[in-house]
Order: C-alpha cells, then structure tokens, then sequence
C-alpha cells in the first residue's frame, strides 16, 4: 500500500470517528444555574439533556432543555460548574453498544499501522468521570409587614358578643432554599414574628369581664417549612408555596383571650413569590404569604405578610 493511500485512509478513518459527536447549538447567556441556547437550526426538545463540553474535550456539566421559544431553548445546569462558553454536545442514538458511554467525548482513534500488513485496532476510551452534582441553594434574609386578625366571642356574663380585631406588626425572618428538581424547592424559615391586634366591643366583655376594649399583643418564635413550585420567566423566578410553621410564643399580653391558654401553636400557609435575579447570583425575593391559626371554639386568628429582603445563590 503507498504512503498517499495510507494518509487518505487515516483521514477517513479519523473523518468517520469525529462525525459520532455532534455539536448541536451554541450557549448566547448564561446566568446563575439558567442558559439560553441558540439552536441555529438544531431540534431540541424539552426535558432533553446535552453535555457541556469544555477545552480538551472535558465534560463540564449536565443541561437539561426546560422550555422551547423560537429559535432559543432555556436550559437548567443539573450538574457540574460549567462557565457558558461550553460547547452544547449531544451523544446520537445510532452509537454502539460496546463503544461505551462517551458522554460526549470523542473516541481516542488507534494509530495506522506503520506496516500495511498490521491489523488495525481501534482502543476503547475510557469513559471520563461524570461531574459531581451541582446542588443550588439560596439563603435570604427577610423583612415583613403583617397585617392581623382576630375573631373572637366575647361575653359578660350575660351577653355573648362577637369583636373582630385588626392590627399591624412588622417580622424578621432568615430563610434558605434547596433545589431538589427543576421545579421543586424546600424552603425552611426561622425568624421573629409578632401579632397585635385590638378592637372594641359594646359590652363589658375583656378583661375579665372588666372592660370594652379587647388588645392581644403576642410574640413568637417561627419555625416553618415550605414546599414551593417555581417556574423561571427571564430575570424572575415565579413560585408558589404551602406550608407549616410552628410559633413558641416569648411574650404574651391580651385582654381579649385568656392568656394561660396561650401556648405553643401552628399555623398553616399558603405563599405566593417572585425573586428577581441579579447579574451576581444575588437576588431580591418578594413574597406574599397568608397564614391560618389554628382555631379554637371562640377565637379565629389569621396573618397576611409581605415579605421582602436580599438573598445570595452559593
């Protein structure tokens, strides 16, 4: 065989070796754990998941495609630390069984033979270590107004009567969130709460049956835990939310509920957020939130509470 024939060939060979990798699109930003890809004229599809492919062929990172808009594709990092100037790599589905999973990476081509006699063989790349799971968190520390109210029955002896009080109060709260799926997070809460409310009845029927004027004042510890599903729009990260939070009270004061009742207790939520993403993985979390007290046989207590703060992704 002559050394020309044997260049062509090796050309050939090494064409037929590279051509099982394609490169499938291009990242045009890259923000937090989110990449918006441009698809030049490539099919992707939601759910798909490409490789991140960096210099000398490393693998960088897992992309799972979440969402299809023209000619762009939002996708999530499910792994890895990539940097955005990855290449988008996809394995093709005709690829063998024994070339094992290359994970995006091209085969390592066997050398030509110096004598035309000599088999050819072509060695099996081992397959490279997958990257190490990316886990998101974010950590907010949170600023409330509450607004509070409390139903209850009063009575005199005589005259049952029912008194709504209203007030306002403000809270401190830290919060951290894990990402379990792209659109499932755990949120856990710790902070300051209060609750003051005050109303006014016709009847002597506070303060042990003493006086007209009904006030609660109470201060608690909170305890909460929250299950939220979100959805990315852009720079904003849409959520909704259910939730417990159990309150140990610190101070207790109130002329309208008997105050050695007034222990431990939970309450229920529902939460409506959006946190607006900055250019350095910071953020500003923004979250309504209606808790439910549970009830007694005379009073009914319940909160509204906006909540807004800073945060940080690590």
């Amino acid at each position: 065989m002559s050394f020309k024939y044997q260049v062509l060939l090796t050309f050939a060979f090494l064409n037929f070796v590279y051509s099982g990798v394609t490169e499938a699109a291009r990242i045009v930003q890259f923000k937090r754990t989110r990449m918006i890809i441009e698809m030049e004229g490539t099919k992707l599809t939601a759910g798909q998941k490409v490789q991140l492919v960096g210099p000398q062929n490393k693998v960088m990172g897992t992309l799972q495609i979440m969402s299809i808009k023209g000619t762009r594709a939002l996708g999530k990092v499910l792994a890895g630390k990539p940097t955005g100037k990855e290449k988008i790599v996809l394995i093709p589905s005709t690829a063998t069984a024994d070339a094992g999973p290359t994970l995006g990476v091209p085969p390592v081509p066997a050398k030509v033979p110096a004598k035309p006699a000599a088999p050819v063989v072509q060695a099996k790349p081992e397959p490279p270590k997958p990257p190490a799971p990316s886990i998101p968190y974010r950590v907010s520390a949170l600023l409330g107004l509450a607004n509070n109210t409390l139903s209850l029955t009063v009575s005199d002896g005589i005259t049952q009567q029912n008194v709504d009080n209203t007030g306002n109060s403000i809270s401190l709260a830290v919060a951290a969130d894990r990402t379990f799926k792209p659109w499932v997070t755990f949120r856990a809460v710790v902070g300051f709460e209060q609750f003051n409310a005050i109303g006014a009845s016709t009847i002597n029927g506070c303060a042990g049956q003493t006086s007209k004027d009904c006030q609660t004042d109470l201060k608690f510890i909170s305890l909460g835990g929250y299950l939220k599903h979100e959805k990315v729009y852009q720079k904003f990260i849409v959520s909704a939310a259910v939730g417990l939070n159990g309150k140990i009270p610190i101070a207790k004061e109130s002329t309208a509920l008997v105050e050695s009742s007034l222990g431990s207790t939970m309450t229920y939520g529902i939460a409506l957020g959006a946190d607006y993403v900055l250019e350095t993985k910071a953020f500003i979390p923004f979250m309504i939130e209606k808790q439910f007290f549970i009830k007694s046989d005379t009073a009914e207590m319940n909160t509204l509470i906006i909540r807004t703060g800073v945060g940080k992704e690590f």
